[in-house]
This record gives C-alpha cells, sequence and structure tokens, in this order.
C-alpha cells in the first residue's frame, strides 16, 4: 500500500498552471509576516506595556505610561527625566514604524509585479528591507537599559519608589522579540 501511495505520488507533476498558483499563494507569507511585524512594533512603540513594574502593576512604554485611571496616557516629559537612550529610542520608534509600515505596504502592493518582472531585484530589495527592519527593531530593546527601570527618573508619575529588580519585560516587549523574528522571516 505503501509502495503504490509512493508510487501515485511520484507520477503526480505541477502543471506550469499549479506552480503559478502555488506561486502567487506562497507570495502571500512575506507580507503576512511583515503584517504581523509591523503590528508588534507598534504595540512595543506607542503603548505602555513595554516595561512592567511590581508584578505589573505600573506600565510604561517609550511614549506612554499607566495613569491612574489604568489607561495609557502620553509621557509628561515635564515630569520624566530621560536619559540619552530613552530619547533616542522614541525617535527610533518612529523611524522605524514609518519606514516598516511603508514596507509592508510595499510588500502588499508591489510583491508579484516586482517579482514577475525581476526576481533577483525582488530578492534583493526584500532581504536588504528586512535586514534593516530586523535590525531597527532590535535597537529598541535599548529601551530596556535606559534610566526608564531606574526609580529617579519614574519617581513623580505614581510616586512610588522602584527597585532596579522591580522593572522587566512587559507585553509590548515580548511583542518586539515577535517583531523581530517577523522581520527576519520576512526576508527569507
Amino acid at each position: 500500500m505503501v509502495r503504490s501511495l509512493l508510487a501515485y505520488l511520484g507520477h503526480l507533476s505541477l502543471t506550469h498552471n499549479n506552480k503559478t498558483q502555488l506561486f502567487r499563494c506562497l507570495g502571500w507569507i512575506p507580507v503576512l509576516f511583515g503584517a504581523v511585524a509591523f503590528g508588534t512594533l507598534c504595540l512595543f512603540s506607542f503603548t505602555c506595556h513595554a516595561i512592567e513594574y511590581e508584578g505589573g502593576d505600573f506600565r510604561l512604554g517609550p511614549w506612554y505610561y499607566q495613569d491612574a485611571d489604568d489607561t495609557c496616557s502620553l509621557l509628561p516629559e515635564s515630569i520624566i527625566d530621560e536619559d540619552g537612550t530613552w530619547t533616542f529610542v522614541k525617535g527610533w520608534t518612529i523611524v522605524t514604524s514609518v519606514i516598516g509600515g511603508l514596507w509592508t505596504i510595499w510588500l502588499g502592493l508591489f510583491n508579484f509585479v516586482l517579482r514577475q518582472i525581476s526576481p533577483e531585484l525582488w530578492n534583493l530589495a526584500n532581504l536588504s528591507l528586512s535586514l534593516f527592519m530586523t535590525l531597527s527593531t532590535g535597537l529598541l530593546f535599548l529601551f530596556l537599559n535606559s534610566n526608564a527601570c531606574e526609580s529617579d527618573a519614574v519617581e513623580n508619575l505614581w510616586g512610588v519608589q522602584f527597585q532596579q529588580d522591580d522593572c522587566e519585560m512587559g507585553m509590548g516587549a515580548k511583542a518586539n522579540i515577535a517583531a523581530v523574528l517577523c522581520w527576519a522571516i520576512t526576508g527569507v
């Protein structure tokens, strides 16, 4: 029975039409991974879920913090003592989000057109931009090394003093790990 199944499968061959349809279906994989990467990148960048303090009671992101109503509010710059790393990450979230959003749209619109015209150009563009996005998204983890985990920098937000050990990766930082992986897969 196994031999007859293998013999049957061996006689099957993909026609040109089937190969084209398979190629088109597989062409959506980078688009889907790019969209997931962009979404998870924005979860880290523009919410208050990048860092958690004291088991999730207090949350902070590069731009937002959890206020008394448990909603994400824009960080008041007059209260926060940002260091250079935090400021860099804030700027880099904008750069990475704009380029990532444009890259995701480009993937969706020109994926099949450019592949048909010049597969070599498509592969070069896809690989280089995906590598750039992978590294750019990875740079956002510098936020975890900023003074956001130091008590003096965020004490005025909640009126609570924290120890360095109270600071841990939040849901947004874990989503950023997924974004790095998805950008890398997009380039393959």
